[in-house]
């Protein structure tokens, strides 16, 4: 579905376990399809935990070290809740480089006060600050 869109401007949201799937993918979208101008606008993660040392080291040792995904062109966005118990380091900056076009992660905390849930994607999608980021992408 990405690539046969690849000529539209993309904005990908993804949550939990499904932003670990969408790093593996755009990094392997970024290598294999480089020649064919595949490139994803916006990339937004909530709830990630693409801060906890077992993911990261899995993610190195198949991509060999933590970087924005190159085919990411316009920005990558991190909202996590401190709360979060799947979101251990709520700062992916320190540890993400940026790629070649200079995109790296800007994180943003907020608080999702989902219900005795701070990890529920519904808390994040409400959140003002990612109302206000999305609506300024669109």
């Amino acid at each position: 579905m990405l690539l046969e869109n690849k000529d539209n401007e993309i904005i990908l949201i993804s949550h939990s376990m499904g932003t670990i799937i969408a790093y593996d993918v755009l990094r392997v979208l970024g290598r294999d399809n480089h020649e064919k101008g595949f490139k994803l606008e916006h990339w937004i993660t909530l709830g990630s935990p693409l801060g906890i040392s077992a993911v990261q080291g899995n993610i190195v040792s198949i991509h060999n070290r933590l970087r924005t995904p190159s085919c990411v062109k316009g920005s990558w966005t991190n909202f996590s809740d401190p709360g979060d118990f799947v979101c251990l380091d709520t700062h992916l900056a320190d540890d993400y480089e940026a790629n070649s076009t200079k995109i790296g992660v800007k994180d943003i905390l907020v608080c999702n006060d989902y219900p005795d849930n701070e990890h529920k994607s519904y808390g994040y999608l409400r959140t003002p600050e990612f109302s206000e980021h999305l609506a300024s992408l669109l």
